[in-house]
């Protein structure tokens, strides 16, 4: 809605007008962002003493974690899911949706693989690319009352960056050399 995107670079959020200038910083220290519906804020995960904080807006604590892969935004602002994961250099994980007190809401249980959450278009769930083993990874759902569903099938590594609001997903399929060896 701003006209702007938003990105990290070394740390530190950024942003800068579509139609060309230069960009303009943020927040130093971030490792994870994403805007609020208006897009005059944002959720971001920051490095802490005590962990990584989850803030949003930035500055209101909502939760600290270990480790945070990804964090989005709910189209009404009023959540934020985030991919969570508990061992350093591991992307096994689960998903967390949080209200704006902090709340878990929901979650699912821990996926052997996890890469990749993004709202559906309605704000009832929080789709994710994941596997219960192995690194091949599907689409699947979870709602707002902890309920997971599959969504899509998938050989290989799928990766969700982003759903549209008429639903049409952003999707990737990882060929990298690394996990072909």
């Amino acid at each position: 809605p701003s006209g702007e995107v938003a990105f990290l670079r070394q740390g530190v959020l950024a942003r800068a007008p579509l139609s060309g200038g230069p960009p303009k910083e943020v927040l130093k220290g971030v490792i994870a962002a994403d805007w609020a519906p208006d897009g005059a804020d944002f959720a971001v995960v920051r490095d802490a003493k005590e962990g990584l904080r989850i803030e949003f807006p930035v500055g209101r604590v909502l939760a600290t974690v270990a480790r945070v892969s990804r964090l989005r935004v709910s189209p009404d602002g009023r959540h934020v899911a985030i991919a969570e994961h508990p061992t350093l250099d591991d992307d096994r994980g689960l998903v967390v949706i949080l209200d704006r007190d902090g709340r878990r809401v929901a979650k699912t249980g821990e996926w052997a693989s996890l890469d990749g959450i993004a709202w559906a278009p309605d704000g009832r769930e929080v789709w994710l690319t994941a596997s219960a083993v192995g690194a091949d990874n599907a689409v699947h759902a979870l709602s707002l009352d902890g309920r997971v569903r599959p969504v899509l099938a998938g050989m290989g590594r799928l990766v969700l960056h982003d759903v549209a609001p008429d639903g049409r997903a952003l999707l990737d399929l990882d060929y990298s050399e690394e996990r072909l060896r």
